[in-house]
C-alpha cells in the first residue's frame, strides 16, 4: 500500500510544543418543565430551560459522586469536587411540548467542572486505572523536528472510549486523521497505546514549510460521538465546508443519550438509570520556530 504524505508546516527545523490543554466535561440529556403562564411564551421557555439545566447538573453530580472514594489521585479528586461549581451549557434543544399550559423541554447539556486535569499530571498510573473518570493523554513523538522528518502521534486513555483525531492546518483546513478510510475503528480500548499513523494507515505526517502554528485535537467520550460531514482524501478525511474549531467541537458533542426527567415525572414512574457521557477535548499546538 503506497502511503500518501500529509504536509505539516515547518521551516528548517521546528519546535513542537508538547503542552496540551485538556477540557473535561459530562454530557447528558435532561428535561425541564415550567407552568408559569404569567411570564409569556418566551419566559415560559426560559424557565423550562433553566429547570432542565438544573436537572442536568444534578444528574451529573450524582454520577460523579460515584467516584467520591477515589484515593491517592489528588488531581482527580480536585476534578470531581469541582463539579459542585460546574457550569451548564445547553448544546441543543431536542424537543418541546405544551400540555395544559405547561411547557416541557428536553435538552442536550454539557456540564463542565470548575477545574480540569492538566495534561502534565496525567501519569501512567492514572492511565492504568479504569475506576476513575475518563482520562486521556495526547502527545507527539519528539519535541523538535527537521524538514522531511515524520511526526508520530500517541493516544492513550484509562478506559474504553470513542475517539476522533482532527488536525487543523495553517489555512484553517481540517483533516480527520482518525478514524480514516483505512482505519475505520472509532472505539478504542483503555490502557492501550495507539499510534498515528500506524501500519494500517495510508498516509505519513511529514514536516514541510511554511512557518506557523497548527493544532491537533483529540475528542474522546464514553459514548459514540456526533457525526461530521467529510470526504475521503489521501487516506484521511477532509472535513466538509471548512467548519470552525468551535463547530467541530459542537457537532462532535452531538451524543445520543437517555434523557433525565424532572423530579415530578420521576415520581410517577419507576426510577431509571440515566446515561451520562464522560467527555474530553484535548488539544496541542504544533509551534513552528526557527
Amino acid at each position: 500500500m503506497a502511503n500518501k504524505t500529509m504536509a505539516m508546516c515547518a521551516f528548517l527545523s521546528v519546535l513542537v510544543s508538547q503542552s496540551a490543554v485538556a477540557a473535561y466535561s459530562s454530557i447528558v440529556e435532561a428535561r425541564g418543565m415550567s407552568c408559569d403562564s404569567s411570564s409569556g411564551d418566551a419566559g415560559l421557555m426560559q424557565l423550562a430551560l433553566t429547570d432542565a439545566r438544573r436537572n442536568a447538573a444534578e444528574t451529573v453530580q450524582t454520577s460523579v459522586d460515584s467516584y467520591s472514594k477515589v484515593e491517592n489521585y489528588a488531581v482527580v479528586e480536585d476534578l470531581i469536587k469541582s463539579y459542585s461549581n460546574a457550569s451548564v451549557q445547553t448544546l441543543q434543544v431536542l424537543s418541546q411540548q405544551r400540555d395544559e399550559g405547561c411547557l416541557t423541554v428536553t435538552i442536550r447539556a454539557e456540564v463542565t467542572p470548575e477545574k480540569n486535569i492538566d495534561q502534565q499530571f496525567v501519569s501512567e498510573e492514572l492511565l492504568a486505572d479504569p475506576t476513575i473518570p475518563l482520562t486521556v493523554k495526547l502527545w507527539l513523538s519528539k519535541n523538535q523536528y527537521a524538514v522531511g522528518e515524520q511526526v508520530r502521534i500517541y493516544i492513550k486513555a484509562n478506559k474504553p472510549f470513542f475517539g476522533r483525531l482532527v488536525y487543523t492546518m495553517l489555512d484553517g483546513t481540517k483533516v480527520q486523521l482518525l478514524p480514516n478510510p483505512y482505519r475505520s475503528e472509532h472505539h478504542f480500548q483503555g490502557q492501550v497505546l495507539y499510534q498515528v499513523p500506524d501500519a494500517n494507515d495510508d498516509f505519513l505526517l511529514e514536516v514541510t514549510p511554511p512557518l506557523g502554528a497548527e493544532q491537533l485535537t483529540l475528542y474522546a467520550s464514553t459514548h459514540p460521538l456526533g457525526e461530521l460531514a467529510k470526504t475521503s482524501a489521501s487516506g484521511m478525511y477532509l472535513l466538509n465546508n471548512n467548519p470552525s474549531v468551535a463547530e467541530v467541537g459542537q457537532r462532535t458533542r452531538g451524543i445520543k443519550i437517555k434523557a433525565a426527567a424532572p423530579p415530578t415525572a420521576q415520581a410517577t414512574s419507576p426510577a431509571k438509570q440515566v446515561d451520562v457521557a464522560e467527555f474530553a477535548e484535548v488539544s496541542t499546538k504544533v509551534m513552528i520556530t526557527l
